[in-house]
């Protein structure tokens, strides 16, 4: 099949599969979108913001390249925010899938008909693995002189794409094979102009949130090392599990790519750059996020698309095989009921119910953040730092009384930081009880709400 065609066909695939996961929504992708929405509104990049209680300068955008992005593009869209995450997503995901194809036949037809991208379509990992794609391209292709500007962005993707960069400069250091050094003014000035807007606006240069993952990592509450990383968020992934039939299968041809003679140019920083990210989530215990996993399904993707046979038999073969996940994936996400549908019903009862002044304290804040216009406190300290840093001296309590929210959200079993908050005697539920989703495509327990017992 000419590459035209298979780009074609993978577009094609990724425009059915986006449009049936544009409903859904992870948690993690509506604290970009409340940031976004407090920007717009002129309160600058602020996760809380409201006219009773102001904001807060806390950083927890984790990459900054899409945020501002995001940004822009919600600008442009007259303030439609989601729609602006789906279009990016949609976009670097379709570029990533063109890319691919060129360099290796059907890989841009898997990563479109792999559902993993869908269900992270809202969040920077598509731009993420554009990046990622893009630099080792570059690198193989010996373009040198537009590798510092693509890294850059990448590390501004993903402070862990810098590792990549790190073993591109090593291998180009044992080659004495650089870039001109007027290609590294681009890139430094575009990192500087982003410290020096963190500085300006926040008094510090890096986000509070890539701090709090390594004190959830040294609290051992996700997992006791090193084995957080290893029980990643399965739930996140729950409509994978019908296609890990086909890991074996996958493995096996991305060890033959590794062979071909296309790949063994990648290999001296694909490899590395996959295995050093592997320990260093592991060693440093960090929480396994899914869109942690991006570099790996990215890699193994392209990988085992270059080691099929060149044979027609082969392609069909590979053709048929892809409509299971396509098929039955379309379906699944079009059927899916939107993860955390209790934390949207809550956040509207609490904007029903409650004064604008209020405050609420919760274990995960995008959808409540996004739907009610509260402060939201973040009992594990995403968007709330010394939270995190309490949990790191494994004190998961209190923040309870230091932070005294007027309404908690919780979880039946409790959740990290709840137990505290159920043992009160000042607090008392309130409000629906919304029982477990088992269904959605992030099974929740129950959850309901806490209310102060003084509070008027």
């Amino acid at each position: 099949m000419a590459y035209r065609w298979r780009c074609l066909l993978g577009l094609t695939i990724l425009l059915v599969m986006g449009l049936a996961s544009a409903h859904l929504r992870l948690d993690d992708s509506l604290i970009y979108a409340r940031y976004i929405r407090n920007a717009l509104a002129g309160h600058g990049l602020v996760f809380n913001w409201t006219a009773a209680g102001g904001g807060d300068k806390v950083n927890a955008l984790t990459s900054p390249l899409y945020s501002y992005l995001l940004l822009a593009a919600s600008w442009l869209l007259r303030g439609n925010i989601l729609l602006a995450q789906w279009l990016l997503g949609m976009a670097f995901l379709a570029a990533t899938v063109v890319l691919a194809e060129r360099y290796a036949p059907f890989a841009g037809i898997f990563i479109a008909g792999t559902i993993y991208f869908e269900i992270t379509l809202d969040m920077e990992t598509p731009l993420y693995s554009l990046l990622l794609l893009l630099t080792v391209a570059l690198y193989a292709g010996r373009r040198w002189d537009r590798l510092p500007l693509v890294a850059c962005m990448l590390l501004l993707s993903r402070f862990e794409g810098g590792l990549l960069a790190a073993v591109i400069a090593w291998q180009m250091f044992r080659r004495r094979q650089w870039p001109r050094w007027r290609s590294f003014v681009p890139a430094l000035a575009l990192l500087g102009l982003y410290l020096a807007l963190n500085f300006h606006f926040y008094g510090q240069p890096l986000p509070s949130s890539a701090s709090a993952k390594f004190y959830h990592a040294q609290s051992g509450y996700w997992g006791r090392w090193p084995t957080a990383f290893l029980k990643f968020e399965r739930v996140y992934l729950h409509p994978l599990r019908p296609f890990m039939v086909l890991a074996p299968v996958v493995l096996w041809l991305a060890w033959r790519g590794a062979r071909t003679a296309q790949l063994r140019i990648w290999n001296p920083v694909v490899l590395p750059f996959c295995a050093g990210l592997f320990a260093f989530y592991v060693l440093a215990n960090l929480p396994g996020y899914a869109w942690y996993l991006a570099p790996f399904v990215l890699f193994t993707l392209i990988y085992a698309a270059q080691g099929l046979p060149r044979t027609r038999v082969a392609y069909v073969a590979a053709g048929v095989v892809m409509l299971w996940p396509v098929i039955t994936g379309s379906i699944g996400l079009y059927r899916s009921s939107n993860a955390y549908v209790q934390y949207r019903i809550l956040a509207q009862w609490i904007d029903q119910n409650t004064k604008p002044g209020e405050t609420i304290a919760a274990n995960e804040t995008g959808t409540l953040g996004w739907y009610c216009d509260r402060n939201i406190i973040d009992i594990v300290g995403l968007t709330t730092p010394e939270n995190a840093r309490r949990l790191a001296r494994h004190d998961p309590d209190s923040w309870l009384a230091a932070d005294k929210p007027d309404y908690i959200v919780v979880h039946q079993p409790a959740m990290i930081g709840e137990q505290v908050a159920l043992d009160s005697p000042g607090y008392a539920p309130v409000g629906p009880l919304l029982p477990a989703e088992t269904n959605s495509n992030v099974p929740r327990p129950a959850t309901y709400l806490l209310k102060r017992k003084n509070l008027p």
